[in-house]
């Protein structure tokens, strides 16, 4: 084995904990019976009905238009391409992560990880303990043993005890090392690969940068065959996706260049990981006992999930709090949390009941937390540096180059309409880290708006969706209009509107919120407004370039809402958003 991998289908492994639980609810059933006597009209490849039947269900977005049933689908005689690779690539991407897998018997079989996957309850620890037991070679990929393996998170983890960041060039060195004992090697790769880089006249020249990257490859490692861009391109990329839904790392930057870097708030448990975790190799070949054990998130423990080192995850906490405070007390002076700093010392020096100190490690992360928003939403947020990165994170999301899309859609977009000037509060409804990035495997907090905007006279109520086609309907569209009636019913002195972001509008949904614009079951309007990334982006720029404050968006938003009124059919209306939109730009400016 010279070198290692990563799943690259899907690189969001968001898409294969949605995509699983279609695969979970065929348990016990044979993937491998295929059909007698008919065949796809595509190749003449025999139909495995269990196998499509997964298909159809996990991937309807993609099939809809082309299917008009599932029985079109089961009969293969409308196939214009080989779709039951799709099922074949996610099996073998659920049996990667340790979530289920097809036995000698040909049946499916979920694991314990893949039972809380079904149940939505997947979070980030049990995400990390699957990435911390795999290995290579290892029968959950099909591969024997055969002379050395290796623990991709022991690669990482120590690296980063030598780098801050490392961007996907460097991170495809990685891959080449292919025991721990090697990672001298990598390490030299990576200074190599930096100190060459740092020559170069025009450091955004990519083809010369893939030749550096390709040199130190050759020169490190010669025995890797493999072609260069399969590694900073393809396994880097997954890689980053996966290692942020851990909660321990976050990238910024863009294309090859965005850095795979550890937060603030994460650098402890990556430190007790980093000194305390020992991994260990199961020598078990047996694929079905190995995948039992491999899928089994409770026979590791976490460090921090141990009591013994529970005090120091809590004083390094207290000195990141110490830090923020001195940093509120310079840059907004008087802040509204109340913070006890020496109580909070005397609690976690004196005390020795783990429960009290779970309860104290608890709390100094909410102070964190609120004490970080607030320095956010009054200093941070107003400046051109914060509301520059507002703007590119919208766009990394429109493009699909940000992976964690759905929770930062939401929280970019508290952030984007915090930074717009004036004295609104805008309540968040999810979770979020101590450093303001959303909360991984965030859950679903029933019927919640994702936001709210309070501002004398008004309320807005944004809520933000990447589902498209009718799923964006079904899903979307009701629970929108439910959300902005609660607020009408019960705010009856105020005006209440709403606020629907999407990268695209499915008719259906356009055409609903024209209606209820206009007139509704209650007697009046309950108006939403829908925007698409791309016009909010233009919209919110406009606001940002002119030092507009929150009541010039409210005035788009209730222009956009009386145009429904100019329009007798929606989709005029929907035709002439962006033209209404160009016309408040052209009005309100500095």
């Amino acid at each position: 084995m010279n070198s290692w991998w990563f799943r690259t289908k899907p690189r969001s492994i968001l898409k294969t904990l949605e995509w699983f639980p279609y695969f979970a609810a065929l348990e016990g059933q044979d993937w491998n019976y295929k059909l007698e006597g008919r065949v796809s009209s595509w190749g003449n490849k025999p139909i495995f009905p269990v196998r499509r039947q997964y298909i159809f269900n996990a991937h309807s977005d993609d099939l809809e238009e082309k299917y008009a049933s599932y029985e079109q689908y089961l009969s293969g005689q409308y196939d214009d391409n080989e779709t039951e690779s799709t099922g074949r690539n996610d099996k073998t991407t659920f049996e990667f992560y340790g979530l289920g897998y097809v036995d000698s018997q040909g049946k499916i079989r979920v694991t314990k990880t893949g039972q809380i996957v079904k149940l939505a309850k997947m979070d980030e620890n049990i995400l990390l303990k699957i990435l911390l037991k795999i290995r290579f070679p290892s029968p959950a990929i099909h591969k024997k043993k055969t002379g050395t393996y290796v623990f991709p998170m022991e690669v990482i983890l120590n690296i980063y005890k030598h780098f801050d960041s490392l961007n996907k060039f460097e991170l495809g060195f990685l891959f080449m090392c292919n025991e721990i004992k090697k990672l001298d090697t990598t390490v030299n790769a990576i200074r190599d690969f930096r100190a060459k880089y740092e020559n170069l006249d025009n450091k955004l020249d990519t083809n010369k940068v893939i030749e550096i990257f390709t040199e130190v490859m050759r020169e490190k490692f010669p025995e890797v065959k493999n072609k260069p861009e399969t590694y900073f391109k393809d396994y880097s990329d997954a890689l980053i996706r996966t290692l942020e839904y851990t909660g321990l790392f976050s990238q910024r930057g863009r294309g090859y260049y965005v850095k795979l870097f550890i937060p603030e708030h994460a650098l402890v448990k990556v430190r007790l990981l980093q000194e305390k975790f020992k991994f260990i190799y199961n020598d078990d070949q047996n694929f079905e006992s190995h995948m039992e054990w491999f899928g089994d998130p409770y026979n590791i423990l976490l460090p921090w999930e141990e009591e013994s080192n529970i005090k120091f995850i809590i004083d390094n906490k207290l000195s990141i709090l110490k830090k923020r405070l001195k940093e509120a007390q310079k840059t907004i002076g008087k802040f509204s949390l109340e913070v006890k700093l020496e109580e909070l010392e005397n609690q976690a020096y004196s005390s020795e009941d783990s429960k009290v100190l779970l309860e104290l490690d608890k709390n100094l992360s909410e102070q964190l937390i609120s004490l970080n928003e607030e320095l956010f939403v009054k200093y941070y947020s107003k400046t051109k540096e914060a509301r520059e990165e507002i703007i590119d994170k919208f766009v990394d999301i429109l493009e699909g180059s940000e992976d964690m899309a759905a929770l930062w859609l939401e929280c970019n977009t508290w952030k984007s309409l915090v930074a717009i000037k004036g004295d609104h509060f805008v309540k968040r409804n999810f979770k979020i880290e101590e450093d303001l990035s959303p909360k991984a495997f965030a859950p679903g907090l029933g019927n919640t708006p994702d936001m709210e905007l309070y501002k004398n006279g008004y309320i807005l109520i944004p809520e933000v969706s990447l589902m498209t086609g009718v799923r964006q309907w079904e899903h979307e569209g009701s629970s929108v209009i439910d959300h902005v009636f609660k607020y009408i019913e019960q705010c009856s002195d105020k005006r209440v509107f709403g606020i629907f972001l999407a990268s695209s509008m499915n008719v259906r949904t356009l055409w609903q919120f024209y209606i209820l614009n206009r007139e509704s079951w209650i007697g009046k309007p309950v108006p939403v407004i829908p925007l698409t990334i791309k016009q909010y982006i233009e919209v919110i720029k406009h606001i940002y370039a002119n030092d507009l404050d929150i009541d010039h968006l409210q005035k788009l938003i209730e222009k956009l809402h009386n145009d429904t009124f100019n329009y007798p059919t929606y989709r005029e209306w929907v035709e002439g958003i962006n033209h209404s939109i160009e016309e408040w730009k052209a009005q309100e400016v500095k």
